[in-house]
């Protein structure tokens, strides 16, 4: 499961961790940014009392990754649709202080579901409009415009 929130990308799947015995219990959240993780790690602290370390490796495609139990994650999920106020998602990962490259990466995944999923692979006007707006030298001018 992929998890795009305004902390960041996580992609979670069920894996224990390879140095302990095998737990269907246990899910392995993994990001290539540290800073992705470390809310997560705080949420659990904070309202699981325990503190579980992220843990880093240079040789997998995730540097950064964390084993949690299913009820933490379900717990971190929760806990981030109940603080979920904001009109669009975009737009609010910028207010936070997403970088250039990090809107990009948003802007992609949300092109590419937009082209292979929306209108059956045309690029529509308003598309064309956004790339053009992006790559401008205001390139914020579209976030507050409504979204399709």
């Amino acid at each position: 499961m992929w998890i795009f929130d305004t902390t960041g990308f996580v992609s979670v799947v069920q894996k224990s961790d390879p140095e302990l015995p095998k737990d269907s219990d246990v899910l392995c959240a993994r990001a290539r940014r540290l800073g992705d993780l470390e809310e997560l790690q705080d949420h659990i602290s904070a309202f699981h009392g325990t503190t579980i370390p992220i843990q880093q490796s240079m040789v997998t495609d995730y540097e950064y990754r964390m084993y949690v139990s299913r009820d933490q994650f379900k717990s971190f999920i929760n806990h981030r649709i109940d603080a979920l106020d904001y009109s669009n998602y975009k737009s609010e990962c910028q207010n936070k202080g997403w970088v250039n490259s990090a809107l990009q990466c948003l802007y992609e995944v949300w092109n590419s579901v937009y082209s292979n999923l929306g209108k059956y692979g045309e690029i529509s006007e308003l598309n064309e409009e956004y790339i053009e707006q992006l790559m401008s030298e205001d390139p914020n001018s579209y976030w507050d415009q409504d979204e399709t």
